[in-house]
């Protein structure tokens, strides 16, 4: 018969008892392993082994110490009964033992024994260590399996419902949630939508997956099936496509769990264009229970560990930049039906690079535009070569325009490169009427004043010009 006990990470305390008997059925002896430690595997141990074998009327015969050497294996199929941490073996199946090699202490001083009783002893040892050797692999494997349950040793299996609410329910279960941004992998304002790539977080605590106090090591942890217990119902508010490509559900000894997940989300945002392409954007990540489960939890009002972003050039897109990212908390009233629920929000501001549309748009439509300040210089009289220039210009912005017009947003206002193009257009169209009307006063013979006009126009076209874009930077 044998007993054992979990006293520690993968460490079991040994009993057995066994007997033989002589012709007038007196008991042989017993023997204890003591305590004995498990490796990684489950399969193999190393521990102590202490001997003690008795006469027929009682008294001690023999005492052995010893310890195994290397490692014993021991493999067998078996079915067993979990009851408060003891484990009763039911059958075998089939069982295969390395013998055990014992390094024995020399004995200790003991009566003499005589040749009947010698081979009542030598019986007994035999018959003990068939006894040792079939029921020792019970430990290794219980031991082993008990580190990796997810219940603790104390209760019985099948007890516990992992899959119902931690508190069943009558209070929430706080959650920290966080968000690591590795890579901002689209961002498309026409769509108003946005592609991140990174690592989401989710950490709670369940007192259910707790080990007991003495059997706790610091950093162990068990990785878990997220389908075979309770997980906080989270979903994102404002996800059009979620991918996951990979996911790791561990729990610590003292049931702390941590889920991490990476995840390639596309998410809807609104954006503000008007200082395009001058813009900042902030971009959100709405986190909020699944509605019917409202009550069952609640955010932390810290983020969990990690929470940010990727610096430099890997950060993401050439054309944005990752300047903050923010947490925080919301109350959200519910309205139409919908319940007030909690919401975990991560906010990050991008910065859009302006180079492209400073080099490439900008510059080209206003150099075209102040290309028509030459025919001021143009004697009055040509009025056909003077007209050319403008027509020609203005042809060329509106060809410019339609070629550019797939890299601008499609939005219902006006942005801040969409009134430049205006103005633009704008001083070309009073270039034409400066021009016909100078000609018109120089056909009436009112020259002095057709001069004068000419002469304003000259330093006024560049000028106005100059002013009218600096006021569109002030005011968008």
């Amino acid at each position: 018969m044998a007993v054992w006990k979990k006293v520690g990470p993968r460490t079991v305390l040994l009993n057995q008892v066994g007997w033989s008997f002589d012709g007038a059925e007196n008991s042989g002896g017993t023997h204890n392993p003591g305590r004995n430690t498990l490796a990684n595997d489950g399969m193999t141990y190393q521990g102590t082994l202490v001997y003690r074998f008795f006469h027929p009327d009682g008294s001690l015969g023999v005492e052995i110490k010893g310890t195994t050497h290397g490692r014993a294996r021991i493999t067998a199929d078996r079915r067993d009964m979990l009851l408060e941490g003891w484990v009763q073996p039911l059958s075998w199946n089939e069982l295969r033992a390395a013998p055990l090699q014992t390094k024995p202490s020399p004995p200790a001083k003991m009566p003499r024994i005589s040749l009947a009783g010698r081979g009542a002893v030598c019986s007994c040892v035999l018959r003990l260590l068939a006894v040792f050797v079939l029921v020792c692999w019970v430990p290794p494997r219980l031991a082993y399996a008990a580190d990796n349950r997810s219940v603790t040793a104390s209760k019985p299996m099948g007890v516990v419902d992992l899959h119902g609410h931690p508190f069943q329910g009558k209070k929430p279960v706080e959650v920290m949630v966080g968000l690591y941004i590795s890579n901002l992998a689209l961002v498309e304002e026409t769509r108003e939508q946005f592609q991140v790539e990174g690592y989401f977080t989710v950490e709670w605590d369940d007192v259910r997956l707790a080990m007991p106090e003495v059997s706790r090591v610091s950093g162990h942890l068990r990785k878990l099936n997220p389908d075979d217990l309770w997980t906080p119902p989270l979903e994102t508010a404002n996800m059009i496509a979620h991918r996951r490509s990979a996911f790791e559900l561990t729990v610590d000894d003292a049931g702390h769990l941590r889920y991490v997940d990476r995840t390639d989300t596309t998410v809807s945002a609104h954006y503000s264009l008007r200082k395009f392409p001058f813009d900042t954007q902030t971009l959100e990540v709405q986190l909020e229970p699944f509605l019917p489960a409202a009550h069952e939890v609640t955010f932390a009002s810290r983020p969990a560990s990690p929470t940010g972003n990727t610096s430099g050039a890997e950060a993401g897109l050439a054309a944005w930049e990752i300047t903050e990212l923010q947490y925080k908390t919301r109350q959200v009233e519910g309205e139409n039906g919908m319940p007030t629920r909690q919401q975990a929000l991560f906010r990050f501001l991008i910065k859009r690079h302006s180079g492209f549309y400073i080099w490439k748009i900008l510059l080209p439509m206003i150099l075209m535009a102040s290309i028509p300040w030459a025919v001021f210089w143009y004697e009055v009289q040509d009025f056909s070569g003077q007209m050319s220039v403008p027509l020609a210009i203005i042809l060329s912005m509106v060809a410019f325009q339609l070629a550019v017009a797939k890299d601008l947003p499609r939005v219902g206002y006006t942005t801040f490169l969409d009134a430049v193009f205006l103005t633009s257009f704008i001083l070309v169209f009073l270039c034409i009427v400066e021009i016909v009307f100078v000609y018109v006063l120089q056909v009436k013979k009112r020259t002095t004043l057709a001069e004068t006009i000419r002469r304003t126009a000259r330093w006024g076209f560049p000028l106005g010009y100059a002013v009218m874009l600096l006021l569109l930077r002030c005011v968008y």
